[in-house]
């Protein structure tokens, strides 16, 4: 403890007492491998209510605190998303636009160039409408670590819409957007998509070009669309997977296809389609509710015609080391500014210098994986090479199971939403924080690609509130989920509590 003490010593992070007693104890587990994204119970928190809200005038246009600034950078030409209005998170470069990562301090920092996926999509005819709130440098999935404000559920103003790209899922019912652009490190579009009953995918690793924002590690960081149909999800990868002159990436390996094609031609029933329930994600390991909408989406599934199993890869349940690791090395690295990462050498300088200035406004999750990451890259080759090999004993793991099956399902997260805390211990925020990753963080790692659909509902203290399903495919396969979402929704509909639209003030009102 004393070293990781030192670590923190040499670094401009100002904690309190409790704060440093909670955050030094988290950086030495997630060394010592034993507390990073499921770190057992969760202490209680006090009663409802936002810690952080935003400006009342605000509030009224987006109740949920979803957007963090609204802009309007037009198409650079007409395509097959024209006409469409998109979000983009807080860690996604628009030109011209602030992109601040969650971090109050960092809202002076403004990209001088689009990153590479927002040029493709206003390429393909979009406008880009907003930027949407996230927890700070994307290091928690609770939606309520943002130095700005708590982004809250729409089902329940008392919970969290999930992160870190809460306001990416939460933005959705705002009438002015209609599709969001999130980033997805071990969870963050499909945990917020989830929690707030719309569609998230984290595509087959490299499919889509992460150059241009703000990022945590080459492994892990995904850029993944948030919509409300299949139909609309499909179109934005297909923008998002064409290849412009802003940057080359793995185009979709189907020559001649595309993702709407495979949407609208998505069969009616799924006979034939191999789908199955993953063992190690549910019993103990999944809330009751939460199960039984995987176990009644799953019956869905068997009356299109889908053939069910249950299979069995416990090496699921064994990779929260290598997660936590990579995690915490990547922001170590970028803020003892050793690596420059993608959004370029002065999105770097500015980050640095603005915690300089107030490191006491950090999130203690940012502080734990930055002390953490420290401490584990004075061992770096061994780190790196544990790492390497739970990668691919899990990636072989998932690829045999899906050799038996043509698609996994399994719950999203393990548990509903989150209440806002009024007054929340650091302990109980930290950890609670990477609670709802159990799920989602391994296919980060493997790189498969993963889709968050509203399958489920939940009754939760009397509210009922969404439960998200999601479906794994073999690499590069993401055409066969979507389609399989398309069946779906056309069979059943999307199961979500109804949610109230509230009227958005016009541009000149903002």
């Amino acid at each position: 403890m004393k070293e990781l003490a030192d670590i923190a010593d040499r670094r401009p992070i100002a904690m309190t007492a409790e704060e440093r007693r909670t955050v030094l104890t988290l950086a030495r587990d997630i060394v010592g491998g034993d507390g990073d994204s499921t770190p057992g119970p969760v202490e209680p928190l006090e009663a409802p209510g936002p810690s952080i809200t935003p400006p009342r005038a605000r509030r009224r246009a987006d109740p949920t605190g979803s957007v963090l600034r609204w802009c309007d950078v037009g198409p650079l030409g007409d395509g097959p998303l024209s006409g469409w209005t998109i979000s983009v998170k807080d860690s996604i470069a628009v030109g011209g636009v602030a992109m601040s990562c969650g971090l109050r301090e960092l809202q002076t920092h403004v990209p001088a160039a689009d990153s590479v996926v927002v040029h493709r999509l206003r390429s393909a005819g979009a406008r880009i409408a907003a930027v949407t709130n996230m927890d700070a440098l994307g290091m928690a999935a609770s939606g309520e670590t943002s130095g700005y404000w708590v982004t809250t559920n729409p089902f329940d103003p008392t919970r969290t819409a999930g992160g870190s790209s809460s306001g990416a899922a939460a933005g959705l019912y705002l009438p002015q957007i209609d599709a969001a652009l999130g980033t997805d490190q071990g969870g963050s579009v499909r945990v917020p998509a989830s929690w707030c009953g719309v569609l998230g995918m984290k595509p087959t690793h490299g499919i889509v070009p992460y150059r241009g924002n703000a990022g945590i590690h080459s492994v892990l960081d995904h850029v993944g669309p948030l919509a409300r149909t299949a139909e609309q999800l499909a179109s934005m990868m297909d923008a998002l997977t064409s290849d412009t002159s802003a940057g080359r990436t793995v185009s979709n390996p189907a020559p001649g296809h595309t993702y709407r094609a495979a949407v609208e031609h998505a069969p009616v029933r799924l006979r034939g389609t191999r789908i199955a329930l993953l063992r190690e994600a549910m019993g103990t390991e999944c809330e009751e509710p939460v199960a039984r909408g995987i176990h009644e989406a799953a019956a869905r599934l068997e009356m299109l015609g889908a053939r069910l199993r249950i299979v069995e890869v416990p090496e699921h349940l064994k990779v929260e080391d290598a997660s936590g690791w990579l995690n915490a090395l990547g922001i170590a690295d970028l803020l003892d500014h050793r690596v420059i990462g993608p959004a370029g050498p002065r999105f770097s300088r500015e980050l640095i210098r603005s915690i300089k200035q107030d490191g006491a406004s950090v999130s203690p999750q940012v502080k734990a994986a930055w002390i953490a990451g420290v401490r584990l890259g004075s061992d770096r080759s061994r780190v790196l090479n544990a790492v390497r090999r739970a990668r691919r004993q899990l990636a072989a793991a998932y690829d045999r199971a899906l050799n038996e099956v043509d698609v996994l399902f399994l719950p999203t997260t393990p548990h509903p939403a989150f209440v806002v805390p009024s007054v929340p211990s650091v302990s109980g925020l930290v950890r609670r924080g990477w609670t709802m990753l159990r799920h989602t963080e391994p296919f980060n790692l493997t790189g498969h690609p993963a889709l968050s659909v509203p399958v489920g509902i939940v009754e939760v203290s009397g509210r009922r509130l969404p439960a998200g399903g999601m479906f794994i495919g073999r690499m590069f396969d993401d055409a066969r989920l979507l389609s399989l979402a398309a069946t779906y929704e056309r069979g059943f509909g999307w199961q979500t509590p109804t949610a109230h639209r509230r009227p958005m003030k016009t541009v000149d009102d903002r």
